[in-house]
């Protein structure tokens, strides 16, 4: 570390520091055409005044880490400085924000990354549009907020947020550093979230909010000052997943420098607020989208080389219903060929992370698959449901895949495959059940010997189930069409007879013992 103190000074040269720290009695300068003063780690702001007026102050990043300012205790800086990011992994969407102050412009992103679709870009006329604010006040869906800029002059604000498509050439790896230059934001900034009632849509739709991380530096989320009318949970953009991942206050995590997120407003209030402060800033964690809870169910839904991850967690404070200062929003995947999965609530909103009463034997969990709003150029897909986690009073959780009717008995580490195709929002594929529900492996081990207890057969448009079981059980009879969509259904009590479904789609059924 190199500690600049005493009286006022000049620093010239071109001068490359690990952590540098202004703790003097009047100005430190660096000269005019004095060189270019490079900091890899910390720049620490001690006492005194730093005037970078004269020439380059550059906080660098590679692959390794990024530079940061400290909290500012006590000093000040004076000019503009270059603040970098390093990017690698997937081309695609990521959440950015200015880690500078509000004079910076869009156009300080155009020169580092190809963008299109609006004034000042490299390709205006484009229908393709690779950079998006977002206003929550817009009526309607949730998607209805998202807006495109004016121009690339248009301001990156203090603590806004930008959906931004970053690439090098389609297909290609990214492999580079993007940098914006102002002045240093310090001191707490109140960042305003709104959540807007029209009489329209859900709560699911209002109360989006797409912030971001306003300082030079790291941020632990958990110390972030939040109003009571906003949730604890806020939600980031993973680019290499391409799967949204949701942090909660207990979850002791870390925003880095230049990422924006999207916090949710839980109802109308006024001057509900999202407040940062010199204090939350933490040492660089490397985590710029490169991340526990063990009372939860962790599931993780892959195929095609995409992963997407769900979690029940069990809370004596929770309910069935959406708990807003509990539950996060799944938030489905940008790109259209990845499948996302989530458990539903009582009012059917889908949850990447769910709160459960901590009832370990009877919870039903409905489970649901489902793609974005655009088309993906396969109909059908070959997936696998994992199970990650399982509290340690559970050691198996029964699946009961709804369309085939199968039910699986599964630990850590077990897998079940499935194949699926494209709806936008399916009826739930599956229900995790606890170990009140007689988990059966599959309808083809439940015979005694030569003779089945279940069998099926079809005439003309009728179905014909004839039951031989050992006990009178509560059932329902249900049929689900292709898409996983529940299309009829029928509770009935059986043990020994038969079930006649005539006409399940037109006519009642008939029952016959």
């Amino acid at each position: 570390i190199v500690v600049l103190e005493g009286s006022s000074d000049c620093i010239t040269g071109f001068n490359t520091f690990n952590n540098l720290q202004i703790n003097c009695t009047g100005t430190r300068d660096i000269a005019p055409s004095g060189g270019t003063q490079k900091v890899w780690n910390t720049l620490t702001l001690t006492d005194g005044t730093f005037d970078v007026r004269g020439d380059e102050l550059v906080l660098l990043s590679d692959a390794i880490g990024t530079a940061r300012v400290a909290a500012v205790t006590g000093g000040s800086m004076r000019g503009d400085f270059t603040i970098e990011r390093y990017i690698d992994q997937k081309e695609g969407w990521r959440l950015l924000g200015a880690p500078v102050n509000d004079s910076a412009t869009i156009e300080g992103w155009n020169d580092d990354f190809v963008m299109s679709g609006f004034p000042g870009t490299d390709d205006p006329g484009a229908t393709f549009t690779s950079i998006w604010t977002y206003d929550e006040t817009f009526s309607g869906l949730s998607e209805n907020g998202f807006e495109e800029p004016s121009n690339t002059t248009d301001p990156l604000g203090i603590g806004q947020g930008f959906m931004v498509w970053v690439s090098d050439g389609l297909g290609v790896d990214l492999d580079k550093t993007i940098d914006l230059k102002d002045s240093l934001v310090s001191g707490p900034q109140i960042v305003n979230v709104t959540y807007t009632v029209d009489g329209v849509v859900d709560v699911s739709n209002h109360g989006w909010n797409l912030i971001a991380n306003p300082y030079p530096s790291d941020i632990l989320w958990n110390s972030v000052t939040i109003s009571s009318s906003v949730s604890p949970i806020i939600y980031l953009y993973d680019p290499d997943l391409e799967q949204y991942d949701d942090f909660d206050y207990a979850d002791s995590r870390v925003i880095p420098s230049h990422q924006a997120f999207w916090v949710k407003a839980i109802g109308p209030a006024v001057n509900a607020t999202v407040t940062f402060e010199e204090a939350n800033k933490v040492a660089d964690a490397d985590n710029f989208w490169k991340v526990a809870n063990t009372n939860e169910i962790g599931m993780t839904l892959s195929g095609y080389g995409a992963y997407n991850s769900s979690r029940v967690r069990f809370n004596s404070n929770a309910s069935a219903a959406y708990d807003p200062m509990l539950d996060a929003f799944k938030l489905g995947s940008l790109n259209p060929e990845y499948a996302s999965l989530s458990s539903v609530t009582t009012e059917g909103y889908d949850m990447a992370t769910n709160a459960v009463p901590d009832d370990y034997v009877n919870f039903a969990i409905p489970l649901r698959v489902f793609w974005s709003e655009y088309q993906p150029s396969n109909p059908g897909f070959n997936l696998t449901l994992s199970i990650d986690t399982l509290p340690v009073s559970l050691p198996s959780v029964c699946l009961e895949d709804l369309l085939t009717g199968e039910m699986t008995e599964l630990t850590v580490g077990a897998q079940y495959n499935f194949y699926s195709v494209y709806e936008q929002k399916p009826a739930p594929r599956f229900m995790l059940r606890g170990s009140a529900s007689a988990c059966i492996t599959s309808i083809d081990d439940m015979g005694q010997g030569n003779a089945p207890k279940i069998t099926i057969r079809s005439s003309n448009d009728n179905l014909h189930i004839y039951f031989n079981l050992n006990e009178s059980l509560a059932a329902e009879v249900c049929i689900y069409d292709m898409l996983g969509r529940k299309v009829y259904g029928q509770a009935t009590n059986v043990k020994n007879g038969l079930v006649d479904i005539l006409n399940p789609l037109q006519t009642p059924t008939s029952f016959r013992w």
